[in-house]
């Protein structure tokens, strides 16, 4: 069996589309990991939420240099 593939963007970054095409594109794979964590026995609703909080913290770790770097000086109190 063939593994399943996310669709590659058609527009570029800036496009206003861009965001859209992107969750259109994620959305199959995304439906399928957190069924596949219902058929394990997981709670649906807190598998879900496990995904946001996973999601935020990869968006954290991808911060811009200065923006770490602002939001650790916030955090010592700089």
């Amino acid at each position: 069996m063939a593994k399943a593939k996310i669709n590659p963007p058609e527009n570029s970054l800036t496009d206003l589309n861009y965001q859209r095409d992107c969750q259109l594109a994620l959305e199959p794979s995304l439906t399928k990991l957190l069924d596949m964590a219902r058929d394990a026995g997981w709670d649906l609703h807190q598998a879900t939420y496990a995904v946001m909080i996973l999601a935020a913290a990869n968006l954290r770790n991808q911060a811009l240099p200065e923006e770490a770097s602002e939001e650790q000086d916030s955090t010592q109190g700089n």
